[in-house]
């Protein structure tokens, strides 16, 4: 998504909208626990987050990923995004390829996050060849 295009969604609640990351240095460091595929799980960039949930007492509890967090979850707790909204973003700038990488999840589908992530292998041979 370009740099400049502010996001016009703002997801309610636990809602997350991110987007499919598809650094493969990334995807490679997930560690799955026997029998679950690398399929089964998507990283993703969080885009736009709710405002969260209200606890019984009446206190807004936050949200646990910030915009910019790279994310995992299940690939079944996530959604694409409809034809009608497409339709909207289109209005905004948001070209077709991305809108297919977007997804949204509800926060408590979310795995974890990843407190650094991995260089990818194309930096990693960058900063070799500038260390010689």
């Amino acid at each position: 998504m370009s740099e400049d295009v502010s996001f016009p969604i703002k997801p309610i609640g636990e809602y997350i909208v991110c987007m499919r990351y598809k650094d493969k240095a990334v995807n490679d460091v997930i560690i799955l626990p026997k029998g679950v595929r690398q399929t089964d799980m998507i990283v993703a960039k969080v885009l736009e987050i709710g405002t969260g949930t209200v606890s019984i007492t009446g206190h807004r509890c936050e949200m646990d990923v910030a915009v910019g967090d790279i994310i995992v979850f299940p690939a079944a707790a996530g959604a694409g995004i409809d034809h009608g909204v497409r339709r909207v973003l289109e209005r905004y700038g948001i070209n077709r390829d991305d809108m297919d990488d977007m997804i949204v999840v509800v926060q408590g589908s979310v795995l974890g996050k990843f407190k650094t992530l991995p260089p990818t292998q194309e930096k990693a041979e960058k900063d070799a060849n500038n260390n010689d």
